[in-house]
């Protein structure tokens, strides 16, 4: 695998919301068309626990946060 090439990774982090009696962790695509266009690859975050989140934000190059 090349590093140099790889797009950078970005988390996005998911807004919870309620559908047809089920919450749903969701993101306006236009945040991820966002990031892509900006070459980077966005990576959805959904609620997890801290020690979870904090072991996949170490592997990040950035944060957008909505």
């Amino acid at each position: 695998m090349d590093y140099f090439k790889m797009k950078p990774l970005i988390g996005l982090n998911a807004d919870i919301a309620t559908y047809d009696n089920f919450d749903k962790a969701c993101v306006n695509l236009s945040y991820v068309e966002a990031i892509q266009r900006a070459g980077g690859n966005a990576i959805i975050l959904p609620p997890m626990p801290a020690e979870d989140l904090d072991t996949i934000i170490e592997k990040l190059d950035g944060l957008v946060f909505i």
